[in-house]
């Protein structure tokens, strides 16, 4: 009978432990939008950052990136894209690009040093992934491929105020700009960076 009872009881224990180690893990909340929140200090030194937070439909955080720190202006130092399930971040703090899981925030990719300082850049991402950024008051496009690498980079001619959009049409990257310079978009060709028109 005592052989039996111990049998039993192995047996229980052997189920209770598949049961409890066999349930699901908690499913994480789904982020379903990214926020950012600018912070600045005040005097002496008058720096400034940005938080980006992953956040849910009901508004719960569930991860947070927070840049490096940059002199205040009236622009911001870190510009960023939501693309499929990635976020795509400029920190021109130490000029990153940097790739992040937008269910995560996980950093998957950060290379450094891979634009020149620019604030409120504008940003484009096409389908392979390759980043087109323009930064206000700059003069210069730049396409960067989805390891940070930089694949080209086009000067616009003439003065401008402000690039504020990039349209992506087959082979061609379109930048519009507000103000008054002599044109108001550039077309130019997605591959190789050649201006094709000023309109």
């Amino acid at each position: 009978m005592k052989k039996y009872s111990k049998l039993f009881f192995m047996t229980l224990l052997t189920i209770v432990c598949i049961t409890a180690f066999s349930r699901p893990a908690a499913a994480q909340p789904k982020v379903t939008k990214v926020t950012q929140t600018r912070y600045d200090s005040n005097s002496p030194t008058y720096k400034q950052y940005s938080v980006l937070r992953g956040k849910t439909a009901a508004g719960k955080t569930v991860w947070t990136y927070k840049s490096g720190k940059m002199p205040a202006t009236e622009l911001t130092s870190v510009s960023y894209k939501v693309y499929k399930n990635y976020v795509y971040v400029l920190d021109a703090s130490d000029r990153s690009f940097v790739k992040l899981h937008k269910q995560t925030g996980k950093v998957l990719l950060r290379k450094k040093n891979a634009f020149p300082v620019s604030y409120s850049h504008t940003m484009l991402i096409d389908s392979q992934e390759n980043l087109y950024t323009m930064g206000a008051y700059r003069d210069t496009v730049y396409k960067i491929s989805k390891k940070g690498t930089l694949l080209w980079k086009r000067k616009i001619r003439d003065a401008y105020y402000w690039p504020y959009k990039m349209k992506h049409t087959t082979g061609t990257i379109t930048v519009y700009f507000s103000g008054d310079p002599s044109y108001k978009a550039v077309d130019i060709n997605a591959r190789n960076g050649k201006i094709k028109r000023y309109r």
